[in-house]
């Protein structure tokens, strides 16, 4: 009996070792925030640190167990006060209707932004995918002047998701913009399960109907955005550019509308200036959109890439991978350091560089591993089909596989693009396979690996690097390793160094 009790003693005191070893007054946020008194909530900034946030710091947004699905209580509709910085947290009530435990705001409930607000996503003990969190029927509007920033808790935290509903109106950024043009405010996502669909014309994060998508940094969590018919996944609704995007980590995966780029612009939107430095990436444009840059005529942007995975960045039909959208030119493309890139290119378009009917643009790649694919009758890197304008390609660094479709030259021209601009090879890797002659409405469609069909450009230079050609073997004889088929340009062709 003496042995019972000392082993009921041991257990005992074992849990209260285990109690007192806990931070402070942080408990599981399920079972604590609904109770009396004001329990302490840990969030991960956009440092890295864990940051503990006092009760009596932040307003809870809980479920009552009692509303229903319109979500018809005392929820604020607008969250923060103007110039100033106020923290909300998601909590959870055990009384909750059925299974699902978010906190939900109705279909015709929008949350506005004023000042600068806080959200922490924090970890709720027993929560799986998306059961416990916030649904915003309607969405969030972060107006111009305001901002929106989103921390997880230290093991992820639990999930966001605004849809909007209102035509013109972002899942999260602005509304409909038609009268001034300005832009939404700024959305920063550092954790959290975040997922945001926009309603039509607008963006799934960024702006709202002819906005010019704000400034968005993303930085952690798991971020899944999807634009409404033309608008992008991530940046422009549709008359906007892409705004300011940035990313330097967490799982990103965008989906741009009918004619919208995935991260970029919306239609007749440029991709804007868009920092890509960690994370992974996946980014799928919409018909005639780019994956990364501009929407249906709209041109690439600035777009940097210097770190992180870009998995898959694929255009739409007649959109490029990395660059501009149908009827836009590739903008300014600069990959280097550690980045990983793979871009597929849509019919007519380049992987990375002009949609179709554009020109490549500036195309620099100075490291990284990146590797390219065209759609049909356009370069893998460089211009689309019956591309113009103007066109520089430069690899100085990293490893470059690029190859193409039907008709189509791995680096250089698209199909009836006269000039191919200046192409500089100066280091690194690049192995580059044409895509093979094309007969189609009675033409030939002749490719080359470096150059194009016409002309070898104002100039190729090769003078370092390993650089090796592929031409196909079943139709080499309609294909060039370095050059044009028809000699317009090869005059301009200087090899001085590289293997």
């Amino acid at each position: 009996m003496k042995h019972l009790w000392r082993k009921i003693v041991s257990v005992i005191l074992a849990l209260a070792m285990v109690i007192l070893c806990l931070p402070e007054n942080v408990v599981p946020v399920k079972t604590a925030l609904a109770a009396q008194g004001d329990p302490n909530v840990q969030y991960v900034d956009e440092n890295g640190n864990t940051v503990t946030l006092a009760g009596s710091q932040y307003t809870l947004l809980e479920t009552t167990g009692t509303s229903n699905w319109d979500g018809h209580d005392n929820r604020p509709r607008t969250w923060g006060v103007s110039g100033q910085t106020t923290y909300y947290v998601v909590g959870v009530n055990e009384r909750s209707k059925n299974n699902d435990k978010r906190v939900t705001y109705g279909s015709n409930q929008r949350v506005t932004v004023a000042g600068n607000v806080v959200l922490i996503l924090p970890d709720i003990s027993g929560s799986s995918s998306n059961t416990y969190g916030i649904y915003l029927q309607a969405g969030i509007n972060v107006p111009a002047g305001a901002s929106l920033t989103i921390y997880g808790g230290p093991n992820g935290g639990c999930s966001l998701t605004a849809n909007a509903r209102t035509e013109g109106y972002a899942g999260i950024g602005g509304n409909w913009n038609y009268t001034n043009r300005t832009t939404c405010g700024t959305i920063r996502i550092y954790g959290g399960t975040v997922s945001a669909t926009g309603a039509s014309t607008a963006a799934g994060i960024g702006d709202g109907y002819s906005g010019k998508g704000g400034t968005i940094i993303i930085g952690g969590g798991t971020v899944i955005a999807k634009g409404g018919t033309y608008a992008a996944g991530i940046g422009g609704g549709d008359y906007g550019d892409g705004g300011n995007i940035t990313i330097t980590g967490g799982t990103v995966t965008a989906t741009g509308g009918a004619y919208g780029a995935a991260i970029g612009g919306g239609t007749n939107g440029d991709g804007g200036t868009i920092t890509i430095s960690g994370g992974t990436i996946t980014a799928t444009g919409g018909e005639d959109g780019a994956g990364i840059g501009g929407g249906n005529n709209g041109n690439g942007g600035n777009i940097t890439i210097s770190g992180g995975t870009i998995q898959n960045a694929t255009g739409g039909s007649h959109g490029a991978g990395i660059g501009g959208g149908n009827g836009g030119n590739g903008g300014t493309v600069l990959i280097k350091n550690s980045a990983k890139v793979t871009a597929n290119g849509g019919s007519n378009a380049a992987g990375i560089g002009g949609g179709n009917v554009e020109a490549a643009g500036n195309v620099t790649i100075e490291g990284g591993e990146v590797t390219v694919v065209g759609g049909k009758c356009a370069a893998g890197i460089g211009g689309g089909y019956y591309a113009s304008g103007v066109q520089n390609i430069t690899i100085s660094g990293g490893k470059v596989t690029v190859s193409t479709g039907l008709g189509g030259s791995a680096i250089g021209c698209g199909q009836n693009q006269n000039s191919c601009g200046k192409i500089t090879i100066s280091g690194g890797t690049v192995d580059a396979t044409a895509g093979g002659y094309l007969f189609s409405n009675r033409y030939f469609y002749y490719t080359a690996a470096i150059g194009g069909c016409f002309a070898s450009g104002d100039k190729i230079t090769i003078s370092g690097g390993t650089v090796t050609t592929h031409t196909p073997s079943s139709n080499n004889s309609y294909c060039t390793g370095i050059g044009a088929i028809y000699g317009y340009g090869d005059s301009n062709i200087e090899i001085t160094g590289g293997e």
